[in-house]
Formats: C-alpha cells, sequence, structure tokens
C-alpha cells in the first residue's frame, strides 16, 4: 500500500499529512512553525546597510542587499523544509507527496527539491490553506485526494 504525504505550507507554518487510503482521513504527522515568516523586513532587519567607498574619490554609498531580509528567511525555511522531506523519503516515510503551498513558497521548494523527493511529487497546489485550522487542513487535504486520480491509493 502507497503513503501519500501532503505537505500545506505557506511562508509562517507546514502542516504534514499523511495517509494510504482515500478513504482513509488524512492524519497530521508534524506541524513546522516558521514566525518569522510573518514579520516585515523593517523587523527582520535590525541594522542599516554597511556602506562602501567609490573606486575614485571619497564619496561613499550604502551597500544595498541582494535579498530582502524576509525572502532571506522564505529561503532558509524551504532548505529546511527539503531537508525534512528528503530525510523523510531516504527513511521510506511517503512513496507519493502532494504540495499543497502558497504561490511564493511552491516555487521555492520546488527549486529547492532533492530528485529523490521531486521525483515522488504527484501533484502541486499553488493555494495558502496553511493558515486555516487543522481540521479544514484535513478536509481540504482529503478533498485534492478524492479529486485526483493519479494518485494510485487504493479505494479500501
Amino acid at each position: 500500500m502507497k503513503t501519500i504525504w501532503v505537505l500545506v505550507a505557506n511562508k509562517a507554518r507546514a502542516v504534514v499529512l499523511s495517509t494510504s487510503s482515500r478513504h482513509e482521513r488524512p492524519m497530521v504527522v508534524d506541524v513546522i512553525e516558521h514566525p518569522e515568516g510573518r514579520l516585515l523586513d523593517s523587523a527582520l532587519k535590525s541594522d542599516r546597510p554597511g556602506q562602501t567607498f567609490d573606486s575614485r574619490g571619497v564619496a561613499r554609498h550604502s551597500v544595498q542587499p541582494n535579498e530582502s531580509p524576509s525572502k532571506h528567511e522564505t529561503r532558509v525555511y524551504v532548505h529546511e523544509l527539503s531537508l525534512m522531506l528528503d530525510a523523510a523519503a531516504d527513511a521510506g516515510k511517503f512513496d507519493q507527496l502532494v504540495l499543497v503551498c502558497s504561490h511564493e513558497l511552491l516555487g521555492e521548494l520546488r527549486n529547492a527539491l532533492h530528485a529523490q523527493v521531486s521525483a515522488r511529487v504527484v501533484l502541486e497546489v499553488a493555494k495558502d490553506i496553511a493558515k486555516w485550522s487543522d481540521p479544514e487542513i484535513i478536509a481540504a487535504a482529503r478533498k485534492i485526494i478524492d479529486e485526483e486520480g493519479r494518485l494510485g491509493v487504493s479505494g479500501a
């Protein structure tokens, strides 16, 4: 029997659900909170940008970061999620993976997944439902699994 994991995530929270049957209620395996995902750039960044000198002369200019603090926090969080999924795949905890993520996070996560995890992704849904209550998330995940015929889960 195949085990399906459903990762429901946004920048501040991820919920991992598991099921092995379309008729079985998905169970919460893990909840990963990331409170930094709710913060604004101004709250994440406390220092002013550094300064640099002109190559000629004495003028000074502030150095702009390559990415915003919130974008950096998102990348760190996505990396953590990717490592967690990779370890779970190594341990054989799931055969198929459904990603239900906010649009921004889905793109970042897709790029961060290792090959063995990417090969198990059977469905991607760009929708931010991670902020919903756990019962609402479970119901939504069950509906997604029920409506997706190619997941290959048994009907029993």
